[in-house]
Protein backbone atom coordinates (compact mmCIF):
# COMPACT_ATOMS: atom_id res chain seq x y z
CA UNK A 1 0.00 0.00 0.00
CA UNK A 2 1.39 3.61 -0.80
CA UNK A 3 2.21 5.40 2.00
CA UNK A 4 -0.25 8.46 3.22
CA UNK A 5 -2.56 6.50 1.85
CA UNK A 6 -6.14 6.58 4.17
CA UNK A 7 -8.04 3.85 5.17
CA UNK A 8 -10.03 4.81 7.94
CA UNK A 9 -13.41 4.77 5.08
CA UNK A 10 -12.62 0.80 5.55
CA UNK A 11 -14.34 -1.45 7.91
CA UNK A 12 -11.36 -3.37 10.36
CA UNK A 13 -11.29 -6.22 8.33
CA UNK A 14 -10.72 -4.32 5.02
CA UNK A 15 -8.19 -2.11 6.71
CA UNK A 16 -6.30 -5.15 7.44
CA UNK A 17 -6.03 -6.67 4.09
CA UNK A 18 -5.14 -3.35 2.65
CA UNK A 19 -1.59 -3.98 5.30
CA UNK A 20 -0.75 -7.07 3.81
CA UNK A 21 2.22 -7.22 1.29
CA UNK A 22 1.54 -7.16 -2.30
CA UNK A 23 1.85 -10.55 -2.60
CA UNK A 24 -0.66 -11.36 0.20
CA UNK A 25 -3.03 -9.22 -1.24
CA UNK A 26 -2.82 -10.53 -4.48
CA UNK A 27 -3.61 -14.32 -2.85
CA UNK A 28 -6.45 -13.07 -0.69
CA UNK A 29 -7.75 -11.78 -3.49
CA UNK A 30 -7.04 -14.55 -6.38
CA UNK A 31 -8.79 -17.03 -3.76
CA UNK A 32 -11.64 -19.28 -4.36
CA UNK A 33 -14.94 -17.45 -3.30
CA UNK A 34 -17.74 -19.67 -2.37
CA UNK A 35 -21.24 -17.58 -3.01
CA UNK A 36 -24.21 -19.30 -1.60
CA UNK A 37 -26.81 -19.56 -3.44
CA UNK A 38 -30.24 -20.98 -2.83
CA UNK A 39 -29.45 -23.05 -5.51
CA UNK A 40 -26.23 -23.53 -5.27
CA UNK A 41 -26.23 -24.74 -1.62
CA UNK A 42 -29.16 -27.03 -3.21
CA UNK A 43 -26.58 -28.45 -5.61
CA UNK A 44 -23.78 -28.92 -3.02
CA UNK A 45 -26.36 -31.08 -0.90
CA UNK A 46 -27.69 -33.36 -3.17
CA UNK A 47 -23.88 -34.10 -4.00
CA UNK A 48 -23.13 -34.72 -0.46
CA UNK A 49 -25.92 -36.49 0.02
CA UNK A 50 -24.48 -38.90 -3.56
CA UNK A 51 -21.04 -38.42 -1.62
CA UNK A 52 -22.02 -39.99 1.23
CA UNK A 53 -24.64 -42.85 0.12
CA UNK A 54 -24.45 -46.43 -0.01
CA UNK A 55 -22.10 -47.67 -2.76
CA UNK A 56 -23.51 -50.15 -5.66
CA UNK A 57 -22.85 -50.95 -9.23
CA UNK A 58 -25.18 -47.65 -10.83
CA UNK A 59 -24.96 -44.79 -8.08
CA UNK A 60 -26.74 -41.76 -8.36
CA UNK A 61 -25.56 -39.00 -10.15
CA UNK A 62 -26.17 -35.54 -11.04
CA UNK A 63 -25.88 -32.96 -14.35
CA UNK A 64 -25.65 -29.00 -13.19
CA UNK A 65 -25.76 -26.73 -15.84
CA UNK A 66 -25.75 -23.28 -15.61
CA UNK A 67 -24.22 -20.03 -16.24
CA UNK A 68 -21.42 -18.51 -13.83
CA UNK A 69 -21.49 -15.10 -13.45
CA UNK A 70 -17.77 -14.76 -14.85
CA UNK A 71 -17.74 -12.38 -17.57
CA UNK A 72 -17.44 -13.83 -21.26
Amino acid sequence: MSVGVSTEHLDERAQQIVRLSDAQRIAWIDRDLWIGYGRARDAQARLEQILHSERRMRPDNLLIIGASNHAT
